[in-house]
């Protein structure tokens, strides 16, 4: 049975573009976020990430769940469980 992570990433579109991170050295590119910690719920983790990552001050009010996907984690031996949101403003 494979272990879980559990991940909040986040749709910001502006002008038409979606907006994509790359870790460097990495040749993936990503939708912003990360990782859910112990005590936080998925919103609260994506805004916290979000503002770490990339300086970018989101209002969880601001925050339309779009929904969950499961996926093998690049490299790792997990199942990534994702929530995913888009941000409205």
């Amino acid at each position: 049975m494979p272990s879980y992570s559990y991940n909040s990433n986040a749709a910001i579109i502006k002008q038409g573009k979606l907006l994509v991170t790359r870790e460097k050295g990495r040749r993936l590119y990503l939708l912003p976020g990360g990782g859910i910690e112990t005590g936080e719920n998925s919103s609260q983790a994506l805004t916290l990430e979000l503002g770490e990552e990339l300086g970018i001050s989101v209002n969880k009010d601001n925050l339309e769940f779009i929904g969950e996907l499961s996926t093998p984690s690049a490299g790792r031996k997990t199942v990534r469980k994702t929530h995913l949101f888009l941000v409205k403003d």
